[in-house]
């Protein structure tokens, strides 16, 4: 039986390198250079602003309090508050924007 050794000897032993003829720089030439930095910036600054409405309307203690709750309710087979709901898809959602932003804000 060959090992993880033997595999890798062959495979360098038989290893073909391709000239791709300045290929991958011209497809980079070809690409249009980025404008604006307007769309991240507007991205940013929703997530940031959401993010302080949500604590400048509920503080941090009630926003726990309430997606205990939604817990609590869900785990009893309850049907939950609506302010239960509401944070957490308030929180759901911004949680969901920062990670966009974060990922797409370069």
């Amino acid at each position: 039986m060959m090992n993880e050794h033997d595999f890798s000897k062959i495979f360098k032993a038989h290893k073909l390198e391709f000239s791709d003829k300045d290929f991958s720089e011209r497809i980079l030439k070809c690409l249009p250079e980025r404008k604006s930095i307007l769309p991240q910036m507007v991205m940013v600054s929703s997530v940031v602003l959401g993010l302080t409405l949500m604590l400048a309307i509920l503080d941090f203690t009630s926003i726990m309090e309430q997606l205990i709750s939604l817990i609590g309710s869900i785990s009893q087979l309850q049907m939950p508050s609506a302010n239960a709901i509401i944070t957490y898809l308030g929180v759901l959602g911004l949680s969901g924007l920062i990670g966009f932003s974060l990922a797409y804000a370069d």
